[in-house]
């Protein structure tokens, strides 16, 4: 029992489906919390189902990953194998300044999404982000970004009739705030 433990945690891969499939059991367990609108109580699509359904695939994933054997594992664990040097290969050619930028730009689009609402804030955050990716037209940039935030608006708030909140900045823009 303890050497099965012991190779399920030397392999680095097995190792984070086994993290994956723990994470995924805790989401499960959270969505399930999620309360329901009374009004949409009995329809098949309501707040709980898309949590459940990626917290199902999750764990479906995690299992997958786990039960199966491992292809190109070297039977000695002193070797790495190719799987593993092209992982650490990619490590190191990896531009980290780019992925930095682009977790600080997450970041600040989550802390000015009430003063610029959805399209605003949405629309900014993917020009910056197709620009930090190497985009060199600022207009193919900002007209993708809008196409794509205002597809997203119309099918969120037209379609599935959600309330997406259009932001401070517009609101006292259009006098509405007080």
């Amino acid at each position: 029992m303890a050497d099965r433990l012991k190779s399920l945690i030397d392999n680095k891969s097995r190792l984070g489906s086994l993290i994956l499939l723990v994470f995924a059991c805790a989401y499960l367990r959270a969505s399930l919390d999620v309360q329901i609108d009374m009004t949409f109580g009995e329809e098949s699509f309501n707040s709980r189902t898309m949590p459940i359904a990626l917290a199902v695939a999750s764990i479906a994933c995690a299992l997958v990953q786990l039960l199966t054997p491992l292809i190109g594992q070297s039977s000695d664990p002193s070797t790495p194998d190719d799987a593993t040097e092209q992982f650490y290969d990619g490590l190191k050619r990896a531009n980290w300044r780019q992925v930095v930028s682009l977790l600080i730009l997450m970041l600040l689009y989550t802390f000015t999404f009430q003063w610029l609402g959805f399209f605003l804030g949405g629309a900014s955050f993917l020009f910056c982000g197709f620009l930090l990716l190497g985009e060199r037209s600022y207009f193919t940039a900002a007209i993708v970004a809008l196409a794509l935030v205002g597809t997203m608006w119309l099918l969120l708030t037209q379609l599935f009739g959600l309330f997406l909140d259009s932001g401070e900045l517009l609101r006292i823009l259009s006098g509405l705030s007080s």
